[in-house]
Order: C-alpha cells, then sequence, then structure tokens
C-alpha cells in the first residue's frame, strides 16, 4: 500500500471512528483548501423534469434510460445558467431565454442518454422510440447523438456518464392542422422505449409540474455569499 492509500484509509478511519470531530475536520478542509465561491443552484425545476428507467431480463441490462424534457421553465434554467456560467448582462440573458422558448413553439424535445451498446439513433437499433400524449402518439421527425452542454451535464447530476451516449430526441409540436400537442388541458406526456420484446415509459403528469409552464424575465442572483 502507498503512500496516497494509506493517507486516505487513515483520514476515513479518523473520521468512521470520531464522529465527534468529524464537523473539525470538514471546517479544517474548508479552511486549508479554498472552495471558490458557490452559485444558486439552478438544478432545483430541472431536476422535476428528469426520469430514468432500467430495464432488465433476468440478471442482464437491457437498457438504461434517463430524459429530461425541455419544457419551457427547464429551458429558462438553462438560459440562466448558460448567462451565468459566461458573465452575459441581463439582455443578452433575456434575448437568448426569448430563443430558447421559440424553440417550444415548434418542437418537443428530449434530450436522452442510453448505454453505448444500446444505441438509439439507428434503423436497427434494439429499442425505438415514440411520444404518447393523453393516449395518442407520435413519431419523433429526429434522434441525433449530440454531444451535451455542460449545462444540461449538470442538470442530469450523477446520471450522466461516459458509458453513456447522449441524444437529442425531437417532435413536432403543432399536429397535421396545426394545433398544438400539448395545452393547458393536457394530462401526461410518455416516451416510450419498444423493443421487440419489452415496453418501457418515462412520464410526465402536468398536473404534478407546478412549474411547467413558470417563467422569470428577471434572474437571480448568480453568487451566494462567500464565505
Amino acid at each position: 500500500m502507498n503512500f496516497k492509500h494509506t493517507f486516505y484509509t487513515v483520514l476515513i478511519a479518523i473520521i468512521i471512528l470520531l464522529p465527534g470531530c468529524s464537523c473539525r475536520i470538514v471546517d479544517w478542509a474548508q479552511d486549508a483548501f479554498y472552495q471558490g465561491c458557490d452559485l444558486n443552484d439552478f438544478r432545483t425545476i430541472p431536476q422535476q423534469f428528469l426520469r430514468y428507467v432500467m430495464v432488465y431480463d433476468q440478471f442482464e441490462t437491457r437498457g438504461i434510460f434517463d430524459a429530461i424534457w425541455l419544457a419551457p421553465s427547464v429551458r429558462a434554467a438553462y438560459s440562466r445558467l448558460y448567462s451565468c456560467k459566461r458573465g452575459k448582462s441581463m439582455d443578452h440573458e433575456k434575448a437568448f431565454l426569448r430563443r430558447q422558448l421559440e424553440e417550444n413553439n415548434h418542437y418537443i424535445d428530449f434530450y436522452v442518454l442510453s448505454l453505448y451498446d444500446r444505441p438509439l439513433d439507428s434503423d436497427d437499433s434494439v429499442w425505438t422510440l415514440f411520444l404518447e400524449i393523453d393516449c395518442e402518439r407520435y413519431t419523433p421527425t429526429e434522434i441525433k447523438a449530440i454531444d451535451l452542454e455542460p449545462e444540461y451535464k449538470f442538470f442530469f447530476g450523477k446520471r450522466f456518464s461516459k458509458f453513456k451516449v447522449s441524444y437529442r430526441v425531437r417532435f413536432n409540436a403543432n399536429d397535421l392542422d396545426n394545433v398544438l400537442l400539448i395545452d393547458s388541458h393536457t394530462k401526461s406526456v410518455s416516451l416510450v422505449f419498444r423493443s421487440v420484446e419489452k415496453e418501457v415509459m418515462l412520464t410526465w403528469c402536468l398536473a404534478q409540474l407546478q412549474c411547467f409552464d413558470t417563467i422569470d424575465m428577471e434572474s437571480p442572483c448568480c453568487l451566494k455569499t462567500c464565505a
């Protein structure tokens, strides 16, 4: 065992065996190693729109799917974090947010993570996807592998990993009569994954999403207090 492993072993033992000292150790670590200033946590709303499912056949993993619906409030959170991270002005942030919200007038978008050996964007994929809105089904107009933005990686949190591929799954926001598929009467939206053997659904019940279309054009302060 090298010195580094010995050091961490002793440190963990101290934390476990001396719980009364753990707070002092944490305080010492924060004082000894500069932590920087924490930003406001922009994940609160987006994580309400995050869904995931793991599919097994006996002990074999058939699929792991994570999805975030880019609803208006999710795009708003992304716009604020994007602008905050880059030090953009309030006017720039509002303009960027308007462009983001305009996307929802034309598309229903999801970011989906799937295992590398379970691709979603080929004709012979094991799993296919479609959207179900109040029992009506719609096929995607696009499933595209993408490089996920840092802000959305942050929203996914631990669900994001190097073992998964990121996809944008896109549906038209209007039907053939140019009527919005999602309106104030919509009860649920489900992203359905189906193979020749199994089906799983990720569902968003709009009645439970109080912040579905709540948009505050005024950005919160980016920084918390620096102790």
